[in-house]
């Protein structure tokens, strides 16, 4: 009797364990994956980089993370045709090439041939940047008409409300008038 209560006790322990285990396993898992800590995590080693070249590669992930970051937000946040986010999965795909690019050419000792090779990541970085601008700008472009036509109607909608408003208004002013006036 005594072994089974133990049993029942070490069974119940280890059940705890394994679940504490497991939320602490997500919990981590979650802050590795949001996009505050991967944003800080490179301000933080662009901050401390040992060189200038170093935090320049730095700021040129700061920047790609932001734009392609910024561009996922706008097209989850506004309608767009699927060409659009067609479009933006392509550049996410091609920030990611370029940001790997940047993460290995940070930790590069050749500086004769990081001085060559960061120009053109320069212009990769710029290059990605613009056309990320140019989806958001297309995306709110096409939010805007689309939602052009509906706020006018919903803004004719709510002035006839309001003049209906006004009409009854002045109606039961009337009548309360001239139920007030002496006979």
């Amino acid at each position: 009797m005594l072994l089974m209560i133990v049993l029942a006790i070490l069974v119940t322990v280890a059940a705890v364990v394994a679940l504490a285990v497991t939320c602490l396993w997500l919990a981590v898992r979650g802050v590795r994956r949001s996009r505050t800590f991967n944003r800080g995590t490179l301000l933080v080693r662009t901050a401390t980089a040992p060189n200038r070249a170093s935090r320049e590669i730095g700021r040129l992930r700061i920047t790609l993370f932001d734009s392609i970051d910024a561009t996922g937000r706008v097209l989850t946040g506004v309608p767009a045709p699927s060409v659009l986010r067609d479009l933006a999965r392509d550049l996410h795909r091609s920030a990611a090439i370029t940001d790997q690019r940047l993460g290995l050419l940070a930790i590069e000792p050749d500086r004769a041939l990081l001085d060559r090779l960061l120009p053109e990541l320069r212009t990769a970085v710029a290059g990605l940047a613009r056309a990320s601008a140019e989806v958001r700008g297309t995306a709110w472009q096409f939010a805007t008409e689309l939602d052009e036509p509906s706020s006018r109607a919903l803004t004719l909608e709510v002035a006839d409300r309001i003049a209906g408003l006004r009409a009854g208004l002045a109606e039961v002013q009337a009548i309360r008038a001239s139920l007030l006036r002496p006979l």
